[in-house]
C-alpha cells in the first residue's frame, strides 16, 4: 500500500521527476525544486513516514498579512477557546494561539496533525478526526496535486486516493467557552454546522472559507446561521471568499 500510494504521489509530480526523488532531509534540502513543490511532496510523503517532520516544523506556510488583518478585524472573547476546523498544517492555529489560551485544531488528515504537532506550542492541540453532522466514519479524499482534501466532493481534476476516517460533531466534543470557530473543509461546512447546533448558541464569532467548487454551500450555510443571529457579508481576501459572522442567541 505504501509503495502504490507513493507511486501515485510521484506520478502526479512528473514535472519535477527529472530532479530525482528525495528520501532524506539532506536530499530534500539539496533538491533543486521550488519551495511549493517541496512542501507538497513532504505533505504527501508524510502520510507514510515521519522522516520529514523536522522539515514540516520549519518550512511551513503562514497566514498572509491580509488574512491576519481579516482575523484582527473580528471581535471575539480571547479568554475563551478557539476551534480550527480543517486545520491543514496549522497556519490559523499558530496565529490563533497568540490570541486564545487554547486552540483545538481538527483535521482528518494524519499529516496535518503531524505538521501541527511539529510546529505549534503547548496551547494548540491537534486532533486527528473529521468533524461532521454525526459520529461515525466517512471517506476522506486525498488530492495528490493540490491541498484540497475533502470528506465531501472531489474536484473535477481529482487524482488521488481515499480512506476511512473517524468523525464526530462539535457538540459531542463537549467544549466549554468556545469563543471562535474557523472552518475550511472543502465542502463539509454545512454538515459541520449541523453538528454544532448547541455550540453555535454560545459561540460569538465564526469565520468560514467558501471555495468556488463548493459555492452552492453558501446559501445553505447562510440560511442555517440566520436562525441563530445576523450573518455578516462575505469578504474576499487573496482570491478567497470568507463568510464572517457573529452568532448568538436571538
Amino acid at each position: 500500500l505504501y509503495n502504490s500510494r507513493l507511486k501515485q504521489i510521484r506520478k502526479s509530480m512528473l514535472h519535477v521527476a527529472m530532479l530525482g526523488w528525495p528520501d532524506t532531509i539532506d536530499q530534500l534540502n539539496a533538491w533543486p525544486a521550488g519551495q511549493t513543490v517541496k512542501r507538497n511532496y513532504v505533505m504527501f510523503y508524510s502520510h507514510f513516514t515521519d522522516a520529514f517532520l523536522p522539515y514540516l516544523a520549519i518550512n511551513t506556510s503562514s497566514l498572509t498579512e491580509s488574512e491576519k488583518q481579516l482575523l484582527d478585524s473580528m471581535k471575539f472573547n480571547e479568554g475563551m477557546v478557539a476551534l480550527d476546523v480543517g486545520a491543514a498544517d496549522g497556519n490559523y492555529s499558530t496565529y490563533l494561539a497568540s490570541r486564545f489560551p487554547m486552540v483545538y485544531a481538527y483535521d482528518p488528515n494524519i499529516v496535518a496533525a503531524k505538521a501541527i504537532r511539529a510546529r505549534s506550542g503547548l496551547n494548540v492541540e491537534a486532533i486527528n478526526i473529521g468533524l461532521s453532522s454525526s459520529r461515525g466514519e466517512e471517506d476522506f479524499y486525498v488530492h495528490l496535486t493540490y491541498l484540497h482534501n475533502s470528506m465531501r466532493i472531489k474536484y473535477e481534476d481529482y487524482s488521488g486516493y481515499s480512506y476511512k476516517v473517524k468523525t464526530d460533531t462539535i457538540d459531542n466534543r463537549c467544549l466549554d467557552k468556545v469563543g471562535f470557530i474557523k472552518i475550511d473543509t472543502e465542502g463539509a461546512e454545512y454538515d459541520i454546522l449541523l453538528g454544532a447546533a448547541e455550540t453555535l448558541k454560545k459561540t460569538p464569532s465564526l469565520m468560514i472559507e467558501l471555495h468556488p467548487p463548493f459555492k452552492e454551500n453558501e446559501e445553505k450555510v447562510r440560511s442555517l446561521l440566520s436562525g441563530y443571529n445576523k450573518v455578516e457579508k462575505v469578504h474576499k481576501v487573496d482570491m478567497q471568499s470568507y463568510l464572517l459572522c457573529n452568532v448568538g442567541r436571538k
